[in-house]
């Protein structure tokens, strides 16, 4: 449900299977090693047509292949919030759970609270929370 609401609140329209197709930008990272750029890290960005960030996968250059390393799976509420950013690790063959964090926001649409969660022994376990007020 998160989904389509974001998806609406991204102005997008029509066809659900329309909202499905991604349009996908990569960034790659290089150092400086002795004269010459050294790939080091690529993120690959996917977004909704619109624009709206739903995927990043990052890949670590090791020797000489792209090894996939970790994502952020992010989910927004009917506002175009983020609710949350999920981090999982590439482990063989398949993604695992790292960290999540979740945003909850007041009446206003303004950050209320960040509740930062580990992923241990198939649960989620607190980790910290952050809690914001205006002054």
């Amino acid at each position: 449900m998160a989904a389509v609401l974001f998806i609406q609140k991204c102005g997008f329209t029509g066809d659900k299977a329309v909202a499905r197709q991604y349009v996908t930008k990569e960034k790659l990272e290089q150092e400086w090693n002795d004269g010459t750029w050294v790939n080091y890290k690529t993120s690959i960005f996917k977004y909704l047509p619109n624009g709206c960030l739903v995927e990043k996968t990052e890949k670590l250059w090791v020797k000489t292949v792209w090894a996939t390393s970790y994502r952020y799976v992010y989910t927004y509420n009917e506002q175009g919030k983020q609710t949350e950013e999920l981090m999982q690790d590439w482990l063989n063959g398949g993604w695992v759970n790292n960290t999540k964090t979740t945003s909850s926001y007041d009446s206003n649409g303004e950050l209320k609270e960040e509740l930062v969660q580990l992923w241990e022994e198939d649960a989620w376990v607190n980790q910290y929370k952050n809690t914001y007020t205006k002054k």
